[in-house]
């Protein structure tokens, strides 16, 4: 298991698939959620060039608030096609994603930071809710061999062999002022660009709930803890050999 102490700065073969940050909020306004794609899209319509409706859009206002499966749920996307990059806005939430390659955190985090700014020039935002990173990642691996020992968790079945196959993991865990959703499975594939990747899928989602009005300001300590939390946790789920098959790239020799 990998220690705080050695945490790569980057990989060179990087797994990371999408990397999303999304803040749920109270609006000010019952209606914000019919305002805002318009106003974000002003702030960001040089890059973000494409708006779509998304199918929650379609539903009702009202329908929406009294559905606990649709509130949180994105109305709008607005998409960055050279950067990669989406944002997505509905009645109580906004996120911004960022796919394959990713650029670093550095790069992330101006474009987390910007989304809160612009939210928040809005006005229509009361207090935050929570908010939360989450990475996707797939580690690629040969067919012909089992891949949950590419990984320190460990679980089983006394007297019956588990085999990988359909096999899905979620769990969560809840660790100081964060709660993580982790999601294992040994074999999926999916696109990257024009490419097919297959191995083990890793998506991580680490949520910080009880947030304080300052990251609205935005206060960037605040993502830069949940940040360290994820990339920490991930780490942790990694054996030696697996992390050395990524090619770690430290800040100093280790």
């Amino acid at each position: 298991m990998t220690t705080a102490a050695k945490l790569p700065k980057a990989l060179g073969k990087t797994p990371l698939l999408e990397a999303i940050f999304e803040v749920r909020f109270r609006p000010t306004i019952p209606s914000a959620g019919d305002v805002l794609p318009g106003l974000l899209f002003a702030d960001f319509r040089t890059e973000y060039t494409i708006v779509e409706q998304l199918p929650a859009g379609a539903v009702p206002r009202e329908i929406r608030e009294s559905n606990p499966n649709l509130v949180h749920q994105p109305t709008h996307r607005l998409t960055a096609p050279k950067a990669g990059s989406t944002l997505q806005v509905g009645d109580r939430m906004a996120s911004v994603t960022l796919l394959y390659p990713y650029p670093g955190w550095g790069k992330f985090r101006e474009r987390v930071v910007s989304l809160l700014k612009s939210v928040k020039r809005t006005g229509l935002v009361a207090e935050c809710e929570r908010f939360a990173f989450r990475y996707v990642n797939v580690i690629t691996a040969p067919k012909d061999g089992p891949r949950l020992p590419m990984l320190t968790v460990q679980f089983g079945w006394p007297g019956h062999p588990i085999t990988e196959r359909g096999l899905h993991l979620r769990f969560e865990r809840d660790e100081g002022e964060f709660v993580t959703i982790f999601q294992i499975s040994p074999d999926v594939t999916g696109k990257v660009g024009d490419a097919t990747v297959s191995g083990l899928l890793i998506d991580i989602d680490t949520i910080r709930p009880k947030v304080p009005a300052t990251l609205w300001d935005p206060d960037v300590k605040l993502l830069e803890d949940a940040h360290s939390f994820a990339k920490q946790t991930f780490y942790a789920l990694l054996t030696d050999a697996t992390l050395r098959g990524l090619e770690p790239i430290y800040e100093d020799p280790v």
